[in-house]
């Protein structure tokens, strides 16, 4: 029952009614009856029972009507008369097309996530970038282990074509690519002397290395012409590393001056068949085709064993056997980041840039692990090292740019961009400046975890940050081989900022247009190709 302030009854035995006195839309009939009625009212905030006539009643509310309730739209201003009309013709249309737009979005996102698309979905976030790495297509999961070759394989189809291969990158057998990892990784920890489990108790010796790339660059520095392409001395010394690590060249096969001129070509042609591959508008160049027996030829001299009885086949036109199964991989891959390294290093005037290259050249002169490390600062913290040099390198510089997964038969190229991870300034991951050369930016990230960790553990937080520049898994970034990919890239860098110190009448012919540090230095395979080392008057 409602509260008797705001209410009376009235009961009659003819004509019984509700009366509220708190509606608007009261409305009554003169009462039929003649006698009495209770009515309930509250005098004094005491409820009490009173008798009146119906007549009387009945004429008093008549005369003291409730105030009337203004209902919308019902106008008793001019102001309130322009709000209304700006509400009705000006904002309204503009929230209905707010709320459209709004709406139109969210269906798009469900319409997008749940339909069918005509390909592949393609990575955004560097969580979907490393998952395509790993094998997952965006928003699946995980294939099968025996379906990963061909999903490999499938992208790398136009490498045979091109050079003419056959390994761990373009092989749909598990078995073929399990032997090939195998044999890179035994390759590797030959080079350096670490047969069997050694790798776990000691230092490589990385003494032959550093001796023949020395002696490579102060071949080259030395020579009487005025003028160098920057691209050939890099290229020259790391392919003459490469050969004698992956095939025992001897020194004959690459240290002659008939060699020299073979390495140079052999540099020039893989950059040069790369980039015609990536040409769209032309058909794939043949491997096998009169064009490339330069190549071929010198391929088969630069090989040459110290022990020919001993040394496997090699054959450019036999894809088991074609050299550039091995070059591919470990050269192609390293030279380009070794370069970007000398340059940021040696001409790009950095603040800390002498810092940097006396820190890689004490560790040509000392290659522990120790000293590519660092030294601990606090207990469990290491302070800068080579090793920052060299991950910052790879950060601004992967070897790999992008990795292509094709996980249908008739499927499209599903990408992921390690490149664009690398650069991202997604969440912080690398800093506030992830365009500029800063090794000192891995010290905090080093420090994020706190205490001496495994190796295994550091990746792993490297990772959620989108560092994966050997694509998640390489040989040459394993425990096994002693992270023998980034010790190479830093031994090589050394070597070669070393060298520059030593034949310091070197210097490059044009500066200026790398000296912008908030960029990165271009990452076009061709874009230094014309950029000149020259001698000083």
């Amino acid at each position: 029952m409602d509260s008797p302030k705001s209410s009376c009854y009235i009961h009659t035995r003819t004509n019984p009614a509700i009366c509220t006195r708190s509606s608007n839309l009261f409305q009554e009939s003169e009462p039929s009856a003649s006698f009495p009625i209770p009515v309930f009212s509250n005098a004094g905030n005491v409820d009490t029972l009173r008798y009146v006539h119906p007549e009387v009643e009945f004429a008093h509310r008549k005369q003291t009507p409730l105030p009337k309730r203004r209902t919308f739209g019902q106008i008793s201003t001019p102001f309130q008369v322009e709000v209304q009309e700006a509400l009705i013709y000006k904002a309204i249309p503009y929230i209905a097309i707010a709320a459209g737009v709004v709406l139109a979005f969210f269906l798009y996102k469900k319409c997008w996530k749940t339909q069918p698309h005509n390909g592949p979905i393609q990575p955004r976030t560097k969580e979907e970038h490393l998952g395509v790495i790993k094998f997952t297509p965006v928003g699946q999961k995980q294939i099968r282990q025996d379906e990963r070759p061909a999903a490999r394989a499938r992208p790398n189809e136009g490498l045979k074509t091109v050079f003419g291969i056959a390994n761990a990158f373009t092989t749909r057998d598990q078995g073929v690519h399990a032997k090939f990892v195998s044999d890179a990784k035994k390759r590797m920890q030959k080079a350096i002397q670490l047969n069997g489990n050694k790798w776990k108790d000691q230092d490589g010796d990385w003494n032959n290395v550093r001796a023949l790339a020395q002696c490579s660059v102060g071949q080259i520095l030395s020579q009487p012409e005025e003028k160098l392409r920057i691209v050939d001395l890099v290229r020259v010394v790391t392919l003459k590393v490469s050969l004698r690590i992956f095939f025992n060249a001897s020194d004959k096969a690459i240290n002659s001056q008939r060699s020299m001129e073979q390495l140079v070509l052999i540099g020039q042609r893989i950059n040069d068949l790369w980039i015609a591959s990536k040409d769209k508008s032309k058909p794939l160049p043949e491997w096998h085709s009169e064009s490339n027996t330069d190549i071929h030829e010198a391929l088969l001299a630069v090989c040459e064993a110290e022990n020919p009885d001993e040394a496997e086949e090699v054959n450019p036109l036999k894809p088991e056997k074609n050299p550039m199964d091995w070059l591919l991989p470990a050269y192609e891959t390293m030279w380009r980041v070794v370069l970007a390294c000398v340059i940021e290093l040696r001409f790009r005037n950095a603040e800390n840039a002498t810092i940097w290259c006396k820190a890689l050249e004490e560790y040509v002169s000392d290659t522990s692990r120790e000293k590519f490390k660092g030294t601990p600062t606090t207990p469990g913290v290491r302070g800068f090292c080579v090793n920052d040099i060299v991950k910052e390198a790879l950060r601004l510089y992967p070897p790999t740019r992008r990795v292509y997964r094709r996980f249908t038969e008739d499927g499209e190229d599903v990408k992921a961009d390690i490149e664009f991870c690398h650069r991202s300034n997604a969440q912080d991951a690398f800093g506030p400046d992830p365009l500029c050369f800063r090794p000192e930016r891995w010290l905090k990230i080093r420090a994020h975890l706190g205490a001496e960790k495994t190796d295994t553990d550091v990746k792993i937080v490297e990772g959620e940050r989108g560092f994966m520049p050997f694509a998640v898994v390489c040989p040459a970034g394993q425990s096994s081989t002693q992270a023998f990919g980034l010790k190479m890239i830093a031994l090589l860098a050394g070597v070669l900022c070393e060298g520059l110190d030593k034949f310091n009448e070197w210097v490059l012919e044009d500066q200026k247009p790398y000296q912008d540090l908030t960029k990165p230095l271009p990452s076009d395979r061709a874009a230094f190709d014309k950029l000149y080392l020259i001698k000083r008057n």
